[in-house]
């Protein structure tokens, strides 16, 4: 995948091993990372097989709900500790 710095999106994705990420705003290096990809099956391969594996094991649904459910419990503990205060 090719992607932009921004947002959350270079969190998700490790360049050059499962994408590439390029410079908002830069279709000649946007443009340069897609040719890349296209033309370099091994690459293409590499990087989808990389991507899968990140995909199933850092957004697998259950540890995504349990890193959610960790979060709303550290706010409502903080939340309540000043609500008390």
């Amino acid at each position: 995948m090719v992607v932009t710095r921004v947002g959350s999106i270079p969190e998700i994705v490790d360049h050059g091993i499962n994408g590439l990420i390029v410079p908002p705003r830069d279709s000649d290096n946007l443009a340069k990372a897609i040719l890349q990809i296209l033309t370099n099956p091994n690459l293409k391969q590499r990087m989808s097989r990389e991507a899968k594996a990140k995909a199933s094991q850092d957004l697998a649904l259950d540890r995504v709900a349990r890193l959610h459910l960790e979060a709303y419990r550290h706010t409502l503990a903080r939340w309540q500790k000043n609500d008390a205060s």
